[in-house]
């Protein structure tokens, strides 16, 4: 179970709950919970369970009721941003496709829709300065690491995001 608050999620593992920062923001035509990674486990077992009780997975109704989940590939998504140790990077960015009524995590792919929503996590959440030019009225361009895939992006955030969300 999980209690979705203005700051995160609270996440029942075992019988205790543990708050977790989280944002589900919209990228393109896709859906997607963010997380810092610095406030998850591991990759491995551990974070495919915290992943998959945040979303509601697997729910054999396909609905994901238990979870911020929508039910659809659109909206069972989640981006892991951390700030990168990678020369020439600002963040790192994981993605994973949550299965609906499995209990599994596609680890291998790629979102382009919610790499848009990775700058603006990045700097709402202060895993980077923002940068909007002197008048403050320029893009701030992040250098992405696609984490899944091994690549670089651009990706370029409007100005007035400066705040945590």
């Amino acid at each position: 179970p999980y209690l979705l608050t203005l700051r995160g999620l609270l996440l029942s593992t075992a019988g205790d709950m543990r708050a977790i920062r989280a944002a589900w923001l919209r990228g393109g035509t896709s859906k997607g919970l963010f997380f810092r990674g610095g406030d998850l486990p591991p990759r491995g077992p551990a974070l495919d369970a915290l992943v998959l009780g945040a979303l509601g997975s697997p729910d054999p109704s396909g609905f994901q009721l238990n979870g911020v989940g929508g039910g659809i590939s659109s909206t069972s998504k989640v981006s892991i941003v951390t700030a990168s140790q990678r020369e020439g990077y600002d963040v790192d960015y994981l993605f994973g496709q949550v299965e609906i009524k499995e209990r599994r995590i596609n680890w291998q792919g790629s979102c382009g829709n919610l790499s848009a929503g990775v700058g603006l996590f990045a700097l709402a959440e202060g895993l980077v300065a923002p940068d909007f030019g002197a008048a403050g009225v320029s893009p701030h361009v992040l250098r992405v690491w696609q984490v899944n895939q091994g690549y670089g992006m651009s990706v370029c955030v409007p100005p007035g995001v400066s705040t945590p969300l």
